[in-house]
């Protein structure tokens, strides 16, 4: 919990790449991540850059995913006091699944964009999945693109802040 946000559910810890945790919820991190498989947008493959498929909201084999969706997002509402955060990069490629299930759940959704410094995240990605998925530079700066113009593209309808990643930590550290 920071400046009086919390964020629910079971966290993805630490481990060697990121010691102080990911700071997003695994059971929605699994939900998009099979998500965007079953799309066949997953980032480590031939396709992982590509844009969603022309109109993927309205597939048949999202509605587990919506449904799933829609029960996390209720199970937060119902059980916090406080403001709540759901923190995932790939809620950028899914924004439009969000604001679809907010605006069914009469729910303002609010997105604080944090913006990363692509070399950041280029050398983050590059440490930590350079082996295991064969992760070039190029493609890194693919995936960060395309992360963030599937993003600008489709916050229109949503209240937003834009902030700069760094601007979260103590730069005394």
């Amino acid at each position: 919990e920071s400046m009086g946000i919390i964020l629910p559910g079971k966290l993805i810890e630490g481990d060697i790449y990121n010691i102080d945790g990911y700071y997003e919820r695994e059971d929605i991190v699994d939900m998009q991540e099979n998500l965007l498989i079953d799309m066949g947008r997953w980032w480590p493959t031939t396709y992982g850059c590509a844009p969603m498929p022309k109109n993927w909201l309205g597939k048949e084999k999202l509605q587990k995913y919506k449904k799933k969706l829609k029960s996390v997002i209720k199970e937060v509402g119902n059980n916090q006091e406080n403001i709540s955060a759901i923190k995932d990069p790939r809620i950028s490629l899914l924004l439009p699944l969000w604001q679809e299930v907010c605006e069914e759940l009469d729910i303002i959704l609010k997105v604080i964009v944090s913006v990363r410094d692509p070399v950041e995240v280029i050398n983050s990605l590059m440490n930590r999945d350079k082996e295991a998925t064969g992760m070039t530079e190029t493609r890194a700066e693919e995936l960060w693109l395309r992360h963030n113009n599937e993003l600008m593209n489709n916050i229109s309808k949503t209240q937003y802040m834009l902030i700069n990643y760094s601007d979260w930590f103590d730069k005394k550290k």
